[in-house]
């Protein structure tokens, strides 16, 4: 029995190894388990986000802040300045930078606690003598000033964009005098000036800041910003270091990036002529009580070069959102009278205000060309062959286009005329004459050839196309009388940029050119490093043919100036 009890046992040493086995096993399982999230973790920090979390860094070490360039002139074709540059400062507000001027540290009782009540009196000190102290010097609202300043972890706050050398001294001395400098900052900027206010506005433009330009203003109409790249130039920057409060370190890290300064434009607008262009529709709406406003255009026939634009209601670039129309300005007081100016109904009406002076009506509107486009209808038939100057035409005051009537302006009629008198009369009838001898497809042709079908490609933007018949339905069974209003202009519209377009192809020898406004860029050193070129589209009709038209358009005006003549010497005018 006792052989049957016995059993083989381990010896301690055995069981001792064993258990150090499975402990060192759980240790390698447990240290896996807890070490890998973090062998993860930091790979995720040091390799995968590495770049992101270096940006991190630098943004907190730090201190960024760009550098304007100087943006380029705009001239006219006689090289005098429409839109410039000057130095202007930017006044900053460090709300943070002011808290960390004021040192913990300075203030401890006796016995070597913090005298909180003294720290805290000296900063609400230090924040009053800035806030009294722009206040003063420029109007600043004062609680909205309290309010920003207490932004504690606000760096950066633009109080002022655009301070004058005058008012910026006055900063300067006052930082000096009050040793603010962790707290307030003049950097430089530049503004935009517009030596003659709204002469030229709707082609230059103006700039403001949206919602991707930050602090700074970009083009925003017009040639500032089709040309904004050309005239901006690129920013430079002032990367120095900061501390904890974002205020620069005077021993710390600093490099500077240089700005490029943009490129200068010079317009083929001609100040003078632009000037005199929009008096004249000054005059003109003054004396003929016009409403809706008006526009003209001046063009050089041999180029396409634009020389004057106008369009009114206009605006000052120097101020862009002010409203100088009076119609437009009383409707707004109207509103603001019955609704209020924090109204939805004023903001709404002062924005459609705003637009419709910034509204460039030569690219942007269409009207009936009406007598204006004659001249274009008598050149399809001379050069067809279809007409001569020899031909004469009646016109008993209307003429019957299928079952409609069509009145010229006299209804008592021109009686006979030669084509040239027709066009000196400017008589429906002759046209009407002409427009059935044309036909709907040579007639369509002509309105391609000419450019009405299609925008003209001026170096603009905000230009819209013409508005016409369709072509199946002019040259249908019941485009008759189509033909007959559109030999004279109307029941289609165009822009008056396409017009003045086509009329110039009738009187420069038949080209269709294409209308700019730039002529020139140069860089800093006057070295042009673009040149307008005139650009030919097509031509449209012979020498010969416009010959004819200069002709006939030649006694038209002089018959013109006679009759004004013979009205001054009558007293009339």
């Amino acid at each position: 029995m006792q052989e049957l009890d016995r059993k083989p046992r381990r010896s301690d040493g055995k069981n001792n190894r064993s258990l150090f086995r499975r402990t060192i096993f759980l240790m390698a399982v447990l240290g896996v388990g807890v070490f890998l999230p973090l062998i993860a973790q930091l790979y995720k920090l040091q390799i995968v986000e590495h770049e992101d979390w270096e940006k991190r860094a630098a943004n907190q070490q730090t201190k960024n802040v760009s550098v304007a360039a100087n943006r380029g002139t705009i001239y006219d074709r006689e090289g005098r300045a429409m839109a410039m540059s000057a130095t202007v400062y930017k006044l900053i507000l460090s709300p943070m930078g002011v808290l960390g001027s004021v040192n913990k540290d300075d203030f401890k009782t006796a016995d070597g606690k913090e005298d909180t009540a003294a720290y805290e009196k000296e900063l609400y000190d230090r924040r009053k003598i800035i806030v009294d102290g722009i206040v003063d010097l420029f109007g600043y609202d004062e609680e909205r000033l309290w309010s920003r300043i207490e932004r504690i972890n606000s760096g950066y706050e633009v109080l002022y964009y655009e301070l004058e050398e005058e008012d910026a001294e006055k900063a300067r001395a006052f930082i000096s005098e009050n040793k603010l400098s962790a707290g307030l900052q003049l950097t430089p900027s530049s503004k935009r000036y517009y030596p003659y206010s709204s002469v030229g506005s709707h082609v230059l433009g103006f700039m403001s800041q949206n919602k991707t330009s930050g602090d700074n203003k970009v083009g925003a109409q017009g040639i500032e910003m089709l040309y904004e790249d050309v005239l901006s130039g690129e920013l430079g920057r002032v990367v120095t270091s900061k501390n904890g409060w974002g205020m620069e370190m005077i021993s710390g890290y600093e490099m500077y990036f240089d700005a490029q300064n943009g490129y200068d434009v010079t317009l083929t607008l001609d100040e003078r002529i632009q000037a005199m262009l929009e008096q004249t529709l000054a005059e003109g709406i003054e004396t003929y009580d016009v409403v809706n406003g008006a526009f003209g255009l001046a063009i050089d026939p041999q180029t396409g070069a634009v020389l004057g634009m106008a369009s009114t209601p206009d605006f000052d670039p120097n101020s862009y959102g002010k409203i100088l129309n009076e119609s437009l300005q009383k409707e707004l007081d109207a509103i603001a009278e019955g609704k209020g100016k924090d109204s939805d109904e004023y903001i709404k009406a002062l924005g459609d205000a705003q637009q419709k002076q910034w509204r460039n009506r030569t690219l942007s509107d269409t009207y009936e060309p009406g007598s204006v486009f004659k001249p274009i209808t008598v050149s399809m038939g001379l050069e067809e062959g279809l007409i001569s100057l020899d031909d004469h035409y009646f016109c008993g005051g209307s003429k019957r286009v299928g079952d409609r009537d069509i009145s010229c302006h006299k209804h008592s009629g021109h009686g006979d005329q030669t084509l040239t008198q027709a066009v000196m009369n400017s008589c429906n009838v002759a046209l009407m004459d002409i427009g059935e001898k044309l036909g709907p497809e040579i007639m369509w042709k002509y309105f391609e050839d000419y450019g009405l079908l299609s925008t003209t490609g001026i170096d603009l933007v905000g230009e819209v196309n013409s508005y016409f018949w369709t072509e199946s339905s002019f040259k249908g069974p019941y485009g008759a009388q189509s033909v007959a209003v559109g030999s004279f202009g109307q029941t289609f519209k165009v822009t008056p940029i396409q017009m003045i377009t086509a009329f110039a192809a009738v009187i420069n020898g038949g080209h269709l050119l294409e209308p700019y406004l730039v002529q020139s860029i140069s860089d800093g050193d006057g070295n042009t490093v673009f040149y307008h070129e005139t650009q030919e589209v097509r031509q449209v009709i012979s020498e010969s043919t416009s010959e004819k038209l200069r002709g006939i358009l030649e006694q038209v005006v002089q018959r013109l100036y006679e009759r004004l003549s013979h009205r001054r010497q009558d007293g009339h005018l």
